[in-house]
């Protein structure tokens, strides 16, 4: 792909593109947006600024920090996916899901 085009991705901010599974997993993909998806990057700056604030002099607990940044990715950023199944039944995308997904160290697909 030539690199000068990468940024130029139709529907990467607005609807999102469908990805490969980041790691690797057979027949999965994902349909995400762009981490410079403007409400997005409003509602990360938001909750930095709240995490800074709560914290205090101590640093951000990196934990906390994550979890949030879980919750504002499923809510924001992954709009689809494909591939996963439950006892063979396709599973279909939900922000409920994801936030489960992505809040769950041992199952988070990147």
């Amino acid at each position: 792909m030539e690199i000068s085009t990468v940024s130029l991705v139709p529907g990467a901010l607005s609807d999102g593109v469908w990805i490969k599974s980041p790691s690797g997993w057979p027949g999965v993909r994902y349909k995400v947006r762009s981490f410079n998806y403007q409400p997005y990057v409003r509602a990360r700056e938001l909750l930095f600024a709240k995490l800074r604030r709560e914290a205090g002099r101590k640093p951000v607990d990196p934990i906390t920090r994550d979890v949030e940044l879980g919750k504002l990715i499923a809510e924001y950023l992954v709009r689809d996916w494909e591939g996963f199944t439950s006892g063979g039944t396709p599973v279909l995308c939900s922000r409920e899901l994801a936030l489960e997904v992505l809040n769950e160290p041992e199952r988070t697909p990147w």
